[in-house]
């Protein structure tokens, strides 16, 4: 069977090829969000371990020539895993695009690519097309012509854009009236879709899951405790979510200052990266915690194990949530959870943690696990969870068995 599917340059893309590459033809496109370096460096890191060779197509002729280009399709071939340009566009025209993912024009920018996708159809005569993200990939996906449509939601496509923006309820109809099946990481995501007109039998809850071999209690931590100086009877919370708006990470840092004063010892691991960081550090000089809160920035997600294991408890304080992959691997490691009540976190969090509504909350939540020695009796709870419902092969070949399944 060959698959295309649709979607942004994210390692969940890559993960989710990388499970159907082994049995299927897969063909991977993608267009460009905008003009950051960030982007490219992205691309680089995510196929680091395999270097990708690019073939003479589209203006593409040799591997330098695309670090002055954004990639819009590549091509991964089974076995080799090469990546082929299909089309590019200079980076420069994308300046004027906003870089906000709520904007009516940078979606009709995207929306501007459906003759290419359309294009890239006809060549390639894919068995299944499916878009990852509502916006534009789900409509990519519905308007290309082709007959066999899957959509998957992640979370704030829903959740943010369409809570918020009339125009995006409205494509999300078109999208549910087209596909022949929707899926998405959580019963959250079902509900509001069913709120939007979604057929109620069209709609799959598969969550995207946590490799289990890789997310386990028996990781060492040594190492990263040793790398940051943390002692090993010091307490070390993390937090895993970008570092926008969205995710509150101010709240958490608010929550650890508290903390810290109960237990002067503590730790925050924060990382990842995003457009707050300068204002999380200034708050932490502010409120006097800066020696003891870590900003590891984006890290290898082959290391990301070792840093769930390094550390006694994960935190998060999104204002909301589809069901967050970085949730399902802390509870893979044998973490307890302190997390907001929104979207899918409350599927995910029973008998495992905590909820909190904001700073105050949280702290209270955090000194209650780490003061009465709760973290591994909550962890082996979220590990079991996981293991019940978060097992990421057992979750891929649900999918694969929904494809055949349904006729597609």
């Amino acid at each position: 069977m060959k698959l295309l599917f649709l979607g942004p340059m994210s390692l969940h893309m890559k993960t989710w090829c990388s499970f159907f590459i082994n049995r299927h033809e897969v063909l991977y496109a993608t267009i460009p969000d905008n003009a950051r370096a960030t982007n490219l460096k992205i691309c680089d890191d995510l196929f680091a371990e395999t270097p990708p060779r690019y073939l003479t197509k589209k203006g593409i002729d040799n591997p330098s020539s695309f670090q002055g280009r954004v990639r819009i399709a590549a091509r991964i071939v089974d076995g080799t895993r090469n990546l082929v340009g299909a089309n590019t566009i200079q980076t420069s025209y994308m300046k004027t695009v906003p870089d906000t993912a709520s904007s009516p024009l940078r979606l009709a920018f995207q929306f501007a690519y459906l003759d290419r996708v359309r294009k890239l159809v006809r060549e390639e005569n894919p068995d299944v097309i499916e878009g990852h993200y509502l916006f534009p990939y789900g409509v990519l996906a519905a308007f290309s012509r082709h007959q066999k449509i899957v959509a998957c939601t992640w979370g704030s496509d829903l959740m943010v854009d369409c809570v918020h923006y009339s125009y995006y309820r409205m494509l999300a109809k078109k999208v549910f009236e087209k596909v022949y099946f929707v899926h998405g990481p959580s019963a959250a995501l079902k509900a509001y879709s069913l709120k939007l007109g979604c057929p109620e039998d069209k709609f799959f809850v598969v969550p995207w899951g946590a490799d289990l071999d890789l997310f386990k209690p028996q990781n060492s931590g040594n190492e990263i405790r040793t790398e940051y100086g943390i002692a090993d009877d010091v307490p070390v919370i993390i937090s895993c979510r970008a570092l926008e708006p969205l995710y509150r990470i101010n709240e958490i840092v608010e929550g650890f200052a508290i903390v810290k004063k109960k237990l002067p010892k503590a730790r925050l691991m924060i990382l990842n990266d995003g457009s707050e960081k300068t204002k999380l550090l200034s708050l932490c000089k502010n409120l006097g915690i800066s020696g003891s809160v870590h900003f590891a920035g984006r890290i290898p997600h082959e290391r990301l194990p070792f840093f769930l294991a390094a550390s006694d408890l994960y935190v998060q304080m999104p204002t909301s949530d589809g069901l967050p992959v970085s949730l399902q691997e802390a509870m893979a490691s044998g973490l307890p959870v302190v997390t907001s009540n929104v979207g899918g976190n409350s599927e995910a969090v029973c008998g495992n943690g905590f909820f909190a509504t904001d700073h105050l909350e949280l702290a209270e939540k955090v000194l209650l696990i780490l003061r009465k020695n709760m973290a591994k009796d909550l962890g082996k709870i979220s590990r079991h969870i996981a293991e019940e419902k978060y097992n990421r092969r057992d979750n891929m070949t649900k999918m694969e068995t929904l494809y055949g399944r349904s006729g597609l």
